[in-house]
């Protein structure tokens, strides 16, 4: 291509009579300037290679031939604006700051009334000119030059378009300036906003209870005449915008009112939403928009948050949980004809509460469509067993998985499942397994192989559900990762492409679900971590404090095991040398390996009630280098709440706990939560 503009470039010349780049050069007195399509196709390909210094040599060359003919001849508008439009690019891609300056200067002044025209003989700006400068002058987040920019629209009588207003939204620094953009907008007859006034203008409209006003935007954007796919796109991305703004109730009232088929039940915060929107003599009746899975996904996901006590979420006017609007949804999908996806099962499975609810789940979902049995979604119902304490169910689909002849794509599902029987052992940890009598065994599949030699190959002629029927959930764990270690150690042909050779996570899942044992082995816990050395896997900090929180409340032994075996593995795994460490030990690999094992030790010590043992370890992290936070003395606390009641205190008990606390909310000068503290100094 190279070659092509180079090409067109001397042709270009050949047209103007310039013989060498010299714009003064001739050939002769016949110039020919040719058409604004030949040459503005020049000037976009210069655009797209970022030749703006070629692209402002062209224009010269092409200025000099109009002035030359005096035919007062000006260049096509089109070429103005590929120029401009080069230079906003070269800033986006460049992204350097004295010379993006600069370069905002050059098209700032081609704004200005009669530059372009004595510059380049181009005519002067039109609404696309000043647009185009003023979405990079927004990007910038300038706002002196946007504010530049709209006083020479209005003061050359420019009318500016929902594109430039689009722009001021994307500039205005806080929501008051958006909202009184939106103001303009509303007051500006014939303005109809676009996809992207709404999405950056939804979330200020709502923060300033200016519903009605956000509905006027939603009526305006929803009459223009505009591809159905592009409609359909936009609420997605409205729903999305409102749920990341945890404003689910506003979300679930546009869905409501602009999607959701009339003949259907709304949700009871919706009434409200309405009866608002109607006192204000607002019209609610909207064009209806062909639902799509992604719109109902937004709104499982704004339930999922809401039911997360983990996240933060503001309160809904709802009275209905939110397991039951996702119930109601589902049931919208299957009466509008709308087809789930594996988004889709993996959202409604964060939400189901126990076994039989994500049994019922999975075969109402089936019954709606045959979906394409991906991993996610073996991933998803695998999890969600696992949350709700059910490891029979999670390792029946996983064998369900491994029925599915995918082998590429089971290898990577090990550690799902790993995970998952670490979630049921925190609920469950002594319970037999049996997958046959658990509700996993009544899930509905699209499928029914028989790889019974596969199974029998792999796991030492029994199939994957004997092989761990009647162990508890840490049981099964620690049997998976033995087979996983084994197939790969005798370098087996079968089995090699079904199972994931096992990786740090993996040993550090099925710690976790050892240390939920009420019968801790610590024998069991140093076994593993000889095994995954062995194996040649880099552990680190996180499976540490899990293999050492198997020693439940045996506090002397864990201290044995650290001084000889943890702690100078914690030291040397990262590599580093501790000497050379500068600044915060803590935020290096090494500390973060200590940080993460002594916490381990922090928590057996408040299984075994030894607030005394907690103060010395905090001791040691100051002199190791780590001083304890908040996080060492919450680990010990939640040791001390799983502590067996019939311990026998310690003397001074109270007052070690004290000296503990004391120490570990000492002042922290990386807690941000702190930032604004006043420090004083007291000199004695």
């Amino acid at each position: 291509m190279a070659g092509y503009v180079k090409l067109s470039l001397f042709l270009l010349d050949s047209m103007l009579g310039i013989s060498s780049n010299s714009i003064s050069s001739t050939m002769s007195s016949k110039i020919y300037i040719p058409s604004y399509m030949a040459y503005t196709s020049v000037l976009n390909r210069l655009r797209k290679w970022k030749k703006i210094d070629t692209m402002r040599e062209t224009l010269q060359k092409l200025s000099h031939a109009c002035k030359i003919t005096r035919k007062q001849e000006k260049l096509d508008i089109v070429a103005l604006n590929t120029y401009l439009a080069a230079i906003c690019d070269t800033m986006k891609m460049r992204n350097d700051g004295e010379k993006d300056v600069e370069l905002m200067r050059e098209a700032m002044d081609l704004l200005y009334p009669g530059v372009a025209t004595e510059k380049y003989t181009l005519p002067d700006p039109d609404v696309m000119s000043f647009n185009t400068v003023l979405n990079a002058a927004a990007e910038m987040k300038n706002g002196t030059l946007v504010n530049e920019a709209i006083h020479l629209m209005k003061k050359q009588g420019i009318a500016p378009d929902i594109v430039t207003y689009n722009a001021m939204l994307k500039a205005a620094p806080t929501a008051g300036f958006k909202v009184s953009v939106v103001d303009e907008i509303l007051e500006t007859p014939d303005l109809v906003a676009d996809r992207y006034t709404v999405e950056m203008a939804i979330m200020p409209l709502v923060e300033e209870g200016r519903i009605p006003d956000l509905l006027n935007l939603l009526h305006g954007f929803s009459s223009a005449d505009q591809p159905e796919h592009a409609v359909q796109n936009a609420y997605s991305t409205f729903l999305l915008a409102l749920n990341k703004g945890r404003e689910l109730d506003i979300a679930r009232a546009i869905f409501d009112v602009c999607i959701l088929s009339p003949s259907l039940e709304q949700s009871d915060s919706t009434q409200d939403f309405i009866d608002d929107a109607r006192e204000q003599e607002v019209n609610i009746k909207f064009i209806s928009v062909k639902p799509l899975a992604r719109h109902f996904n937004a709104l499982f996901e704004g339930y999922r948050t809401l039911d997360d006590p983990y996240k933060y979420s503001k309160e809904t006017k709802s009275q209905t949980s939110p397991q039951e609007h996702a119930r109601i949804l589902l049931d919208h999908m299957k009466s509008m004809n709308v087809s789930p996806d594996s988004y889709t099962v993996t959202l409604l499975m964060g939400l189901q509460k126990d076994s039989n609810s994500i049994t019922e789940l999975w075969n109402s979902v089936m019954e709606l469509t045959e979906l394409k049995m991906e991993p996610p979604i073996y991933h998803s119902i695998i999890t969600a067993y696992g949350k709700v304490g059910d490891a029979a169910s999670a390792c029946m689909v996983f064998d369900k998985m491994i029925a599915s002849n995918n082998h590429n794509r089971i290898r990577k599902s090990w550690n799902v499942l790993l995970s998952a029987l670490s979630k049921a052992s925190m609920k469950n940890s002594s319970g037999p397994i049996d997958c046959m009598a658990s509700a996993g065994a009544g899930l509905n599949f699209a499928f029914d192989n028989d790889v019974e030699k596969l199974n029998q190959d792999l796991f030492h002629g029994k199939n994957f559900v004997e092989l761990i029927n009647g162990m508890t959930a840490p049981q099964a764990s620690r049997e998976i990762i033995s087979v996983m270690a084994t197939v790969h150690a005798e370098g087996r042909n079968e089995g090699t492409e079904l199972v994931w050779r096992p990786n740090a996570q993996a040993y550090c899942l099925v710690a976790s679900a050892m240390s939920q044992t009420d019968e801790m082995d610590a024998e069991e816990a140093i076994k593993l971590f000889n095994t995954a050395i062995e194996n040649g896997v880099s552990l680190d900090g996180r499976f540490l404090n899990a293999i050492i929180r198997c020693y439940g409340d045996n506090i002397r032994l864990a201290l044995d095991s650290w001084k000889t075996v943890f702690r100078p593995y914690a030291l040397t795994a990262s590599g580093e040398d501790k000497s050379r460490i500068s600044g915060d030990l803590r935020n290096s690999r090494m500390g973060k390996n200590l940080v993460a094992s002594y916490h381990g030790l922090m928590y057996v010590a408040g299984r075994a009630y030894r607030p005394d043992i907690g103060l010395r370890l905090a001791y040691a992290m100051v002199r190791e280098g780590v001083e304890p936070t908040e996080a060492a003395l919450n680990t010990y606390n939640t040791g001390a709440r799983e502590r067996q009641e019939d311990l026998q205190k310690v003397r001074l008990h109270g007052q070690y706990e004290n000296l503990l606390l004391v120490e570990c909310t000492k002042y922290d000068s990386n807690d941000r939560r702190r930032l604004t503290d006043k420090r004083v100094r007291i000199i004695l």
